[in-house]
């Protein structure tokens, strides 16, 4: 309940689509957890996913300056 509860708090401050896609770190998260902690074995396809998944959440983060005229 906690981290649903704290997304929708969450989202008071954040735009939904860009909520959306910070919430898409979770299923990284549980496959990095399952590799650390239960010695889960990953293919390349996922590891490219995984890295795909990090580098649109890099993106998204950059902060876009408002062109000026």
């Amino acid at each position: 309940v906690v981290p649903y509860l704290t997304y929708t708090l969450g989202l008071q401050y954040v735009e939904n689509g860009r909520a959306s896609i910070l919430a898409s770190i979770e299923p990284v998260a549980a496959a990095l957890l399952g590799i650390a902690f239960f010695g889960e074995r990953i293919s390349a396809a996922e590891v490219i996913g995984m890295l795909l998944v990090l580098a649109a959440l890099a993106i998204c983060q950059e902060r876009k300056e408002p062109v000026s005229r």
